[in-house]
């Protein structure tokens, strides 16, 4: 039977069709036209939303974004909305928006549904990796945050569905798939990963325990456990193969020793991180950024998953049981594996920013470069680069504020503003000792209210946190805390003791020759520090035991001479300085950086020279000495140590300094030389000088 079409019937089906899809193509339209007028979401209230109630970490990926007066067709009123947009291989197909309360970065409607979308979302999906990046893990969630959630774990390719879990092509280069799956969507999770399986690609689960709620995901994990809960819940997700599920504990042994069970972790670290090194005795992995250490707790939790795997003897069943010097044992292993002890050796100089690597040439041309693992960088530095030139709002900015008036009235107060560049600019940059001759920052201010403790806090909050250090001169000979020194670009702390200035080790952490250090499951390891180190003091300490030319070279003093008066005083400077200047604190150090590669070396403003001359004579008593009694001469006068000494040590007891402390007769004469320059010796043993007499009256 032939079935007859009405002509008529015909033209109205495709007259209908043809109206449908103009509103379809109207439609995408306006919705790209929305999107092209939204925003990156860092500096608005979106990226407060997101990190602040959602608990989650720049940098945000370019398909998220902020829209401060989205509408969802023409006849809408504007609201202030996060855009999540949806895209298929070709172009965009439709946005889910989230209205934002701008005062508070919160949800503006706490009910449901809070989520509108507008387009054709289920034909396209939410790309949250990195565009120039391709990773080898495909993850496939539901909604964006939870999706970002798993991006804090380690790089991939994600993808929100903005709604149930669909299949995602993979692609070539993909080697491992993850579902995201809601405490209450895990069967449909399961049946989606077997999908992935069957192609032959390693397919996961990744779900979160019951006690989170009957709808919880991986971004309440975080909110209420912290980033650990997270990593714990990828690294034990349910793998998917061959129509059945294993929890990945279960590992698969031959023969049980220390060393199968080491090779099997680093696999299954490979597998959810990607490549990773040993360098500096700590397994290193590349978090979209920069290269981050893993924790020894973390890795000591990865071995507990191999308790109680099951392996054969002899065709006899056996059980692993680990304790803790096995865990050990197990630690150790691992890092005999993937070394590469030169790694971080010799990185390419710039900085690590929140946009990219700024990468300084030799010959001062600055390159803005995406983030890579080539770059060797183990920290970031907040903030986003946005080329040369002083910012239009620096003059009027916190601070360029705070900078005039830490230093008002003093002589060369633009010369400190320069150090301080250039002290920013050497922990951005992670060369604390590659300049030609490396300091130790002291900043010091005998009084409070200088903003010397504005400085250390500004210093502090500049690179990522995991970079940073407060361990105290004082433990630097210790193993244990030169530990917490690898890797990390700025030492700050308070403690400033002479004992630990006079150490070798404090000269050794200053100039980054090799230091040992050890953790607590790990064999000792030799490191080469590259921190720079900044300590803050209200009394310079003394030497009772004198201090060699070598060590006082190290020290340079900045003195806070300017006292703001205490209804002046701004308790929220720093943070706003943190917060909302992060750019303008970046493009201060990379003036700093800049400069100071340039000229290989500090600024050391006439004032800090000053200040450490007069450290120096009045915290140790023989430099003291030598500058009151002791005359370098143009002609020759012959002048014997020991009449020198008995000199020195009625002038130390007639200044009320008790004998005990002072340097003995052998001790003093080795001293003379580092603490006045143009000695020549008439003797080789160094018993007499050629060229010194006592001057005030003293007699020889």
């Amino acid at each position: 039977m032939i079935e007859v079409i009405d002509p008529v019937d015909a033209k109205l089906q495709a007259e209908k069709a043809g109206v449908e899809k103009a509103e379809r193509e109207a439609k995408l339209a306006w919705i790209r036209e929305q999107v092209a007028a939204s925003v990156p979401v860092d500096g608005t209230p979106a990226e407060k939303y997101l990190t602040e109630h959602r608990g989650l970490q720049k940098p945000f990926p370019p398909s998220v974004r902020w829209a401060a007066a989205y509408k969802a067709n023409a006849d809408t009123m504007p609201r202030s909305c996060l855009l999540s947009v949806a895209t298929n291989d070709t172009d965009i197909v439709g946005v889910q928006s989230l209205e934002i309360n701008t005062k508070t970065g919160a949800k503006a409607k706490q009910t449901k549904p809070d989520r509108y979308s507008n387009g054709h979302v289920g034909q396209g999906s939410v790309f949250l990796g990195a565009p120039d990046s391709p990773m080898p893990t495909l993850v496939i969630g539901e909604g964006a945050e939870t999706t970002m959630t798993r991006n804090m774990v380690s790089a991939c390719d994600a993808y929100a569905c903005l709604g149930a879990v669909r299949f995602i092509q993979p692609q070539k280069h993909h080697r491992r798939v993850e579902i995201l799956a809601d405490t209450d969507k895990r069967d449909a999770a399961r049946r989606l990963a077997r999908q992935y399986a069957d192609m032959g690609i390693p397919a996961y689960v990744v779900t979160v325990s019951d006690t989170l709620g009957d709808k919880a995901d991986l971004n309440d994990a975080l909110r209420q456990s912290g980033l650990s809960a997270v990593c714990m819940a990828v690294e034990d997700a349910e793998v998917a193969t061959n129509n059945r599920r294993e929890g990945l504990s279960n590992f698969q042994l031959d023969i049980g020793s220390d060393v199968e069970i080491a090779r099997l972790i680093i696999g299954r670290l490979e597998e959810i991180y990607g490549t990773i090194i040993v360098s500096e005795g700590r397994v290193w992995r590349f978090d979209r950024t920069h290269w981050v250490a893993f924790d020894n707790d973390h890795l000591a939790r990865f071995v507990h998953r191999a308790d109680g795997a099951v392996y054969f003897d002899d065709d006899k069943p056996r059980t692993v049981r680990l304790n803790k010097s096995r865990v050990g044992s197990i630690l150790d292993a691992v890092l005999k594996y993937r070394q590469e002890p030169d790694y971080f050796k010799a990185p390419p100089c710039g900085i690590n920013c929140e946009s990219g690597f700024i990468r300084i040439a030799d010959d001062g041309s600055i390159t803005h470069l995406p983030h890579a693992r080539q770059w060797r960088q183990r920290h970031v530095v907040h903030g986003k680069w946005y080329g040369d030139g002083e910012p239009a709002n620096w003059k009027a900015s916190d601070l360029a504020r705070y900078l005039k008036e830490a230093f008002a009235g003093d002589d060369d107060a633009e010369q400190k503003i320069m150090l301080l560049e250039e002290v920013a600019g050497c922990a951005a940059t992670g060369r604390g000792t590659k300049v030609r001759n490396p300091k130790a920052v002291v900043a010091f201010s005998e009084e409070g209210g200088t903003g010397k403790s504005t400085w250390l806090r500004i210093l502090r909050a500049m690179p990522n946190a995991a970079a940073v250090a407060s361990v105290p001169a004082g433990k630097f000979g210790d193993e244990k805390y030169a530990h917490r020194l690898i890797g990390k670009v700025l030492n700050a702390a308070d403690e400033l003791p002479d004992r630990a200035i006079r150490s070798d080790v404090f000269k050794r952490m200053i100039t980054g020759e090799p230091v040992p250090a050890r953790d607590v499951y790990c064999s000792a390891v030799d490191f080469e520090p590259v921190a720079l180190h900044v300590f803050s003091t209200n009394v310079l300490p003394t030497f009772s035991g004198g201090i060699d030319g070598g060590t006082a070279r190290r020290l340079l003093p900045i003195e806070f001479t300017h006292v703001v008066p205490e209804e002046q005083r701004d308790p929220e400077l720093p943070d706003r300085i943190i917060h909302a200047e992060a750019d303008l604190l970046l493009h201060f150090a990379a003036e700093g950086a800049h400069r100071l590669i340039r000229q290989g070396d500090f600024t050391i403003p006439p004032s800090c020279k000053a200040l450490l001359d007069r450290w120096l004579v009045s915290a140790d008593p023989v430099r003291a000495w030598v500058a009151e009694r002791l005359k370098i001469t143009n002609y020759e006068n012959i002048s014997a140590v020991a009449d020198l000494y008995r000199d020195f040590e009625s002038w130390a007891v007639r200044r009320g300094l008790k004998r005990e402390f002072l340097p003995n007769a052998i001790s003093f004469g080795k001293r003379l030389p580092t603490a006045v320059s143009g000695l020549e010796r008439h003797r080789s043993d160094g018993s007499h000088y050629r060229n010194v007499k006592l001057h005030h009256g003293g007699t020889l």
